[in-house]
């Protein structure tokens, strides 16, 4: 059954639908395959939503500063504090992260270009930088995949009316964009928006 439909028929019975961010490098090498390990174990299939573009290390510093393990935390970063954003796309991790999410039966879904650079500067962005921004993370997804993205979910929940409606264009079956309990449509005034969105919750 597909997403769509599956949502048509959530008045009838209860779905749950388990979402998993990747947007770091560390997530890729790390997180992936014992989160697939996992799952496979209880027979569940998740969504994978990716970063295509760059992560940047040191944005993790003021927050593991504040945090038990500090100085544990800190030497797992250090080889990476000489760049300043790394290309997710070259690196092995990432291209064989993306093979074993498909692999195992998982849907993958976009989940933007740069995480860090979204959630900082967004919220200022006209609807043409934004759209300029996904497009550039999915035709990564693309180029990675064979095909195109579904589905978006916008980086840290960060969104604006102008993402709204530059998310129309790339017409994705669903989009995770906001926190709720329960799937919807926005509205913009009087505009009802095409593009469905399904809350984490």
């Amino acid at each position: 059954m597909s997403v769509l439909s599956d949502i048509m028929s959530y008045s009838m019975k209860r779905i749950v639908g388990l979402r998993i961010d990747v947007d770091t490098l560390r997530g890729f090498e790390k997180g992936v395959a014992p989160l697939i390990e996992l799952l496979k174990h209880f027979n569940i299939k998740a969504t994978f939503f990716i970063v295509t573009g760059y992560d940047n290390p040191l944005r993790a510093i003021p927050r593991i500063i504040t945090e038990r393990g500090f100085v544990r935390r800190l030497l797992t970063l250090q080889s990476s504090f000489r760049y300043k954003s790394l290309s997710l796309m070259t690196r092995l991790p990432f291209r064989e992260s993306i093979r074993m999410i498909e692999d195992n039966g998982h849907e993958i879904g976009l989940h933007g270009n740069h995480h860090f650079i979204w959630q900082q500067q967004m919220k200022n962005w006209s609807t043409d930088r934004i759209q300029m921004d996904m497009s550039r993370a999915g035709e990564n997804f693309r180029l990675h995949t064979g095909f195109c993205a579904l589905s978006f979910a916008a980086p840290g929940w960060v969104t604006t009316s102008e993402f709204f409606l530059a998310e129309e264009a790339f017409h994705f079956e669903y989009c995770s964009d906001t926190r709720g309990i329960a799937p919807f449509y926005p509205r913009m005034g009087k505009k009802v928006l095409k593009t469905l969105q399904i809350p984490v919750t």
